[in-house]
């Protein structure tokens, strides 16, 4: 190593300058994104003043960014910090964690080669590396001369076992941090990890793994790990660069390998069952729920009687007032029926374009964010949108569903947010779920 190399010195500070806004936009950007961050990243992009508590959801989730770079950097000066920031940033290193998996391990390999002058030469400097196309290409080519330069031992298979041996796919799950890294090889799983922190007991204590092997890889190296939570239903499907498979989720699976079927999945994953694109009947039950009790019987009953309340003020002798009760009646009853139509006819992909992979717990909150856009918008409204009154009362309509949304404001509570209006549960028994309404 040169001397030169060592002379600047690492300051979280100037990190946290240079890429602190960067930092919270992206974590606003996702789509499981607390409520907190994302009104901090609105303002953050706006260029308008922070208030203290948003203040300190800003540093918090800087701070969380670096200081998993600083741990995964493992040069005492910290040279790889500001690179590891920015591979987040831009979707290079697609979880928070991956900075501590795939990212550490990287820079391990990469700086090793470095210092051994043993790096190709298209890589002399790591800072070129910038697009997610970029990493994927440098992934292996940095890989592939690690190995070379410092050939490992043959690796432990661990303990595994064959789910599944199609015509066109083995389904191996592994029971141990080495099995998963034995069929992992050659992809940027965290938990295939082996020169830094390994994350398959993180995963592994609340749901199983299932890697997929095809038969006939369409390309080099194509692998797909699927990790199901064993009682929510959610999941991550993942390539063998860490990238999810969004377009069509879990259902690609059986389009690209007829043998793995639905009854298959739900064999080999039985948390499933809580997911919506595997048991669409209880879905449409779910989602009729939510319209009829939340809807319906919920809070549009309560906004009814909160205008035929005001309605009532005026005089009830006077026939042009009570031409205008009837009226707004009528129109009450048009937007009404226009959001209901709205909820009832929604797909799934409609309803999870912000938040893919909602599970039946989250339709409710899917639903609310979707009318949500729809009642700001007003794109599907009637004649009654160009009435004083009622636009008062769809603004309404907009702010409850607002608040609606964020499903964790249960566990927020401290931080002074609204619990939601509804109860949604599964019966052991069952296996139904039900939804409640429990607002005013």
């Amino acid at each position: 190593m040169r001397a030169r190399e060592f002379i600047v010195e690492y300051n979280r500070d100037i990190t946290k300058k240079n890429y602190g806004d960067k930092i919270v936009r992206r974590w606003g950007d996702g789509a499981v994104s607390s409520l907190s961050i994302r009104k901090v990243r609105d303002k953050v992009v706006a260029g308008e003043p922070l208030d203290a508590n948003e203040q300190n959801v800003y540093n918090e989730a800087v701070n969380n960014i670096i200081t998993k770079a600083e741990l995964a950097d493992p040069t005492p000066n910290k040279q790889y910090v500001q690179w590891l920031v920015r591979a987040w940033i831009n979707g290079s290193l697609n979880l928070a964690e991956d900075i501590l998996t795939t990212g550490s391990q990287f820079v391990k390999m990469w700086h090793e080669l470095k210092t051994h002058r043993a790096l190709p030469p298209k890589y002399s400097d790591i800072n070129r590396i910038k697009a997610r196309s970029d990493w994927n290409q440098a992934w292996v080519d940095i890989r592939a001369a690690y190995d070379n330069f410092a050939p490992s031992k043959p690796m432990a298979k661990g303990h595994a076992e064959e789910l599944f041996n199609g015509p066109d796919v083995r389904i191996i799950r592994p029971h141990d941090e080495q099995a998963a890294c034995y069929y992992g090889q050659g992809t940027q799983w965290c938990t295939a990890a082996t020169q830094s922190h390994n994350m398959f007991n993180h995963y592994h204590r609340d749901g199983e793994l299932s890697i997929f092997i095809p038969k006939k890889p369409i390309h080099e190296g194509e692998k797909y790990q699927l990790w199901v939570h064993n009682s929510n239903g959610s999941y991550q499907l993942m390539d063998e660069h860490d990238d999810p498979i969004e377009e069509g989720g879990i259902e690609t699976l059986s389009s690209w390998f007829p043998s793995v079927t639905d009854k298959l999945l739900l064999k080999i994953h039985p948390g499933l069952v809580n997911h919506p694109q595997v048991n669409w009947q209880e879905y449409g039950s779910v989602k009729q729920q939510v319209v009829e009790k939340l809807l319906r019987d919920g809070y549009f009953k309560v906004a009814y009687r909160d205008l035929i309340n005001m309605l009532n003020d005026g005089d009830e002798n006077d026939e042009d007032h009570l031409e205008n009760v009837r009226y707004m009646k009528e129109q009450f009853q048009e937007m009404e029926n226009a959001v209901i139509r709205v909820a009832q006819n929604a797909t799934y992909d409609e309803l999870t374009h912000s938040q893919h992979d909602a599970t039946m717990i989250h339709i409710p909150n899917a639903i609310f964010d979707y009318i949500d856009r729809y009642t700001e918008y007003g794109s599907w409204r009637g004649d009654w949108a160009d009435d004083e009154v009622l636009l008062g009362f769809t603004q309404n309509i907009h702010d409850w569903f607002n608040r609606q949304m964020p499903w964790d404001k249960r566990q927020r509570e401290k931080q002074g947010r609204l619990e939601p209006y509804y109860e949604i549960e599964k019966d052991e028994n069952t296996g139904k779920w039900t939804v409640e309404y429990t607002g005013p």
